[in-house]
């Protein structure tokens, strides 16, 4: 069984065309497990665009875990094939990491999520879970990206709760397998709250986007009331000059108002017009006359 599943993973994180190379040179010249995993270390190494990718920190997860799993192969202490089936795990768990924080790029990745992943990676590495939550506990207190995950006091709060499991499992007050069945329990009610936090958020955001857009509107038909009252020339309708105070009270109602004595009081000035006398070629003067010749 090669080792291509993890040609995917390394194009996932790197999107490096040369790496398909690298990869099956590794496999085609050396058969042995611990001779390809160290071909592949110095191969993603030399890699730079690997090395420059946005989730190269997750590539010690995978390449670090592989070496370890050469040297029980050497030891004898676990077949080849059980090295690459473990291998195998691993890329499922850094594949998912890297496809979630792909989703999460733009709302940021919550913090629980990312030590979860942190929980994984140890359960996969120590038996025991007290051991693996210390592990956890060491890889989240070193996670250099903190200050960029979200929602931090639910994530704490399963951390401190996964904490205070382990002591009751060192103190035999409750069983490993227990313990794990509470851990997950305490994990979906922090997800579900998470889950209401997020939904709470974005219709706050909704509401001030729309009170936003309706002060806009309400800006703009106040301007417009403005413009159409003051477009209302003297002796109008409405008296020596429209009540533009009319506007602040009901803008739209009010401007469609002022637009229709606008109307009437055009078609009005335009019936009362001097018309020009008849048998004549009128031309208008510019100044509300006609200027005419007799034919």
């Amino acid at each position: 069984m090669r080792l291509l599943f993890s040609l995917a993973l390394f194009l996932t994180l790197s999107a490096c065309a040369g790496l398909d190379y690298q990869q099956s040179s590794c496999e085609k010249k050396n058969p042995y497990f611990p001779d390809m995993v160290n071909c592949l270390d110095k191969a993603t190494h030399a890699d730079t665009t690997i090395q420059n990718d946005r989730n190269n920190d997750l590539l010690p997860d995978y390449t670090g875990y592989a070496k370890g799993l050469a040297e029980q192969v050497k030891s004898k202490k676990i077949s080849e094939d059980k090295a690459r089936s473990l291998l195998a795990d691993r890329y499922n768990i850094v594949n998912a990491e890297v496809a979630a924080r792909k989703a999460d790029r733009n709302t940021g990745r919550p913090a629980i999520d990312v030590i979860r992943y942190h929980q994984q990676i140890c359960e996969q590495e120590h038996s025991s879970l007290t051991k693996a939550l210390a592990c956890t506990f060491e890889r989240w207190k070193n996670d250099q990206f903190q200050n960029r995950y979200v929602y931090k006091d639910i994530g704490l709060d399963y951390l401190i709760y996964a904490m205070q499991v382990a002591k009751d499992v060192v103190k035999e007050k409750t069983s490993e397998d227990e313990a794990r069945s509470t851990l997950n329990k305490r994990h979906a009610a922090l997800e579900q709250a998470q889950r209401e936090r997020i939904i709470a958020t974005r219709n706050i955001q909704q509401e001030r986007q729309d009170a936003a857009n309706q002060s806009a509107a309400n800006n703009w038909a106040y301007q417009n009331c403005v413009q159409q009252a003051m477009s209302i020339p003297k002796g109008g309708f409405s008296g020596p000059m429209a009540d533009v105070a009319a506007c602040q009270n009901n803008p739209y109602l009010a401007g469609q108002n002022f637009q229709r004595q606008k109307q009437d009081f055009d078609n009005q000035a335009q019936r009362q017009a001097p018309k020009p006398p008849q048998n004549v070629n009128c031309m208008p003067d510019g100044w509300g006359g006609f200027t005419c010749r007799s034919f």
